[in-house]
């Protein structure tokens, strides 16, 4: 019986031997050289997702102020008297919306934005090393051991509680989407891959152990009480590749511009997006004569309202601009870009008080309906001058009639052309001859003279020729969005005529987009 007690208390001393070496196998915690690098990593992502989203809002931005703009300017030709001054403002808020185009295009166009998938990318990789310094952080009772170590070999002085890491690196605040103060994301990022994480960098686990279950897929009674199928665990978004001979290294992420690879396709789709991100774009500024006449864009423009030929370029097109707008005399910026900022409301607009200034006003849908309303003043402007060259026209028809009787009563020596009279030979009797009736009211319409028709000009020379009295009847050109054959060369009516739809459809764009994309603007 006593030698039965015996060995089962030899058994006994044995079990808890075994259990004791069982205990004490795989509990390694990384130490500095293994953790910090994460935070760096997760800092460098909160900083090129500030970076979209600032790219992002430059974009919006610029949008709105040069949509802001472009409709003040309309506003602006809608309140001028002269034809000419009405084309210079036009041609400027033709040129507002070219830009605003390309700048609404960086926010409307279909899919997901560079900057939306960068944000989006980012963070989902930030939420993965934030998860798993959650977990390793996680404190013991005993205060004394855990997962990440500050020491740089032996596993000691763990960091105990998530609370507790951006106290022992600062970097690590990043975890929860704050960006770090004077850091400089290159240091950690470039246009391959992750800086200094490598497969080099050799084992990142401490050579003690410290009661850590998580670093390893061999049998320790924590993380899995037998080992785990595969030869390896990718954690902290792939970043870290856990093996069950106590070894613990980095992924090679060196390399991003390959092909994404199990481990490396959450970190591979942020390096990609972050790759994408475009340039931020410089603010809106009202610029210069002198800086507008070399732009493509703004000759665009200049050529739509002013009929110029679509050959004209370079320093031909300067010569027309400059005829425009010419350089001597009151400064551009007095003439265009202060009147458009003074302009003020003649009445009460939009809830607007009169005689506020257009440059105040910033909210785009207000700057629309100011617009329809003074888009309803001209057109019953128009009305009456319609009127006004009707009655002329009755007028001067019944001038002939009189002077027809008058002329009648003539014998052919009286009978003189400068009376509007002239000898019918066939009928050998005084007539009157009739004018061509030019109305006096097409200027102030801003329609081409009724005795023109431009359609019967079938060459570029005979439609030119008509305008020898200096005024624009009929220019040689291609169609607006309003005529027919567009794409045609011929010769077109020359008046001045703008399609208002044209300029507020970049608005009504833009405003659409605020209204359906209200996530997006506030990235």
């Amino acid at each position: 019986m006593a030698q039965g007690a015996s060995l089962l208390a030899v058994l006994m001393l044995l079990g808890g031997a075994v259990s004791q070496v069982a205990e004490a196998t795989y509990k390694m915690p990384l130490k500095s050289t293994g953790w910090q690098p994460l935070c760096d990593i997760g800092a460098a992502l909160v900083a090129k997702s500030a970076q979209a989203a600032a790219v992002s809002k430059a974009q919006r931005n610029r949008a709105r102020n040069l949509l802001q703009q472009q409709l003040r300017a309309e506003i602006t030709a809608s309140t001028v008297d002269d034809e000419e001054t009405e084309k210079r403002f036009f041609t400027i808020a033709f040129y507002l919306k070219q830009e605003a185009v390309k700048a609404l295009n960086d926010l409307t166009a279909p899919g997901e934005t560079a900057n939306t998938k960068t944000v989006r990318a980012t963070n989902f990789a930030l939420g993965h090393l934030r998860e798993f310094m959650v977990i390793a952080t996680g404190g013991t009772t005993s205060c004394q051991n855990g997962c990440i170590s500050q020491h740089a070999s032996n596993g000691a002085d763990p960091v105990v509680g998530y609370a507790q890491l951006a106290t022992a690196y600062g970097n690590c605040a990043a975890l929860d989407g704050s960006p770090i103060t004077g850091f400089d994301p290159s240091t950690v990022v470039d246009n391959k891959g992750l800086k200094k994480i490598t497969t080099t960098a050799g084992n990142t686990i401490a050579a003690t152990e410290k009661h850590c279950r998580l670093l390893t897929t061999a049998a320790n009674e924590g993380y899995a009480d037998d080992d785990t199928a595969g030869d390896t665990v990718n954690m902290a978004g792939g970043l870290l590749k856990v093996t069950s001979n106590a070894a613990v290294n980095f992924n090679a992420h060196d390399t991003l511009t390959g092909a994404a690879a199990a481990e490396t396709k959450i970190m591979k789709a942020a390096f990609d997006a972050i790759k994408e991100i475009p340039a931020k774009p410089a603010d809106y500024t009202n610029k210069d004569i002198n800086e507008l006449k070399t732009d493509a864009n703004f000759h665009e423009a200049f050529k739509a309202i002013y009929n110029v030929e679509q050959a004209k370029t370079g320093a031909t097109m300067e010569v027309e601009i400059e005829r425009a707008f010419p350089a001597k005399g009151t400064p551009f910026a007095q003439q265009i870009w202060d009147k458009i900022r003074d302009t003020k409301l003649p009445y009460a607009l939009a809830e607007q008080p009169e005689n506020t200034k257009i440059g105040t006003i910033e909210d785009i849908e207000i700057l629309v309906k100011i617009i329809n309303n003074f888009t309803g003043e001209k057109l019953k402007r128009e009305n009456e001058a319609e009127k006004k060259q009707t009655e002329t026209k009755c007028n001067t028809e019944a001038t002939q009639q009189m002077e027809a009787v008058k002329c009648s009563t003539l014998d052919k020596p009286e009978c003189k052309p400068d009376l509007g009279c002239k000898y019918n030979e066939t009928r050998k009797a005084c007539e009157n001859e009739p004018k061509p009736a030019v109305a006096k009211t097409n200027q102030e319409s801003g329609k081409t003279d009724i005795s023109v028709k431009c359609s019967d000009y079938d060459t570029k020379d005979k439609c030119e020729a008509v305008n020898k009295d200096g005024k624009k009847h009929c220019g040689w050109r291609k169609g607006k969005d309003d005529e027919n054959d567009k794409e045609t060369e011929k010769c077109r009516n020359g008046s001045f005529l703008v399609n208002k739809k044209f300029f507020l459809s970049m608005a009504a764009a833009f405003l659409s987009f605020l209204f359906k994309n209200p996530n997006t603007l506030n990235l």
